[in-house]
């Protein structure tokens, strides 16, 4: 029996395979289907989506009282607010869907926003969109396996 000298880099991680973005498949977005459509949905931190968070909140700060922020009507124009940023930068297009009895083809931002009103569906989004190996880059060895 001989003893193997194993090469000690075996057991690092590959720091760029692991955290490497497609920057275009971040913006455009990666396909998640759901039943018989694809949704397209952006990573959740694009530069589109925190320039738009700020914007936001700088426009809700400046109409709001810092009292008037306690409010649940400040709540709620805040969670409107972010659902319409998601429904324009993170949901951003779908092949043909059905929703309340109609077909749709192509996207719509208008629509976009609707559908992310409803909690889970917006949940399944946000989820998808957070995680980092939807928008990985293509090495190797991924391509290998």
């Amino acid at each position: 029996m001989t003893d193997q000298v194993q090469n000690p880099a075996d057991n690092l991680v590959d720091l760029f395979a692991e955290f490497a973005v497609d920057k275009d498949k971040a913006q455009k977005g990666a396909p998640l289907k759901i039943g018989g459509s694809t949704f397209m949905v952006a990573k959740a931190n694009s530069a589109e989506f925190l320039a738009g968070r700020i914007k936001l909140f700088t426009e809700l700060n400046e109409k709001y009282t810092e009292e008037q922020r306690k409010s649940p009507e400040f709540n709620a124009a805040v969670e409107d607010g972010l659902v319409r940023l998601y429904a324009k930068h993170v949901l951003v297009g779908w092949d043909k869907i059905k929703y309340n009895g109609k077909v749709y083809d192509g996207y719509d931002e208008e629509l976009a926003y609707q559908l992310l009103k409803h909690e889970d569906f917006a949940e399944l989004i946000l989820v998808f969109s957070s995680n980092r190996r939807n928008y990985g880059v293509m090495t190797e060895d991924v391509a290998k396996n």
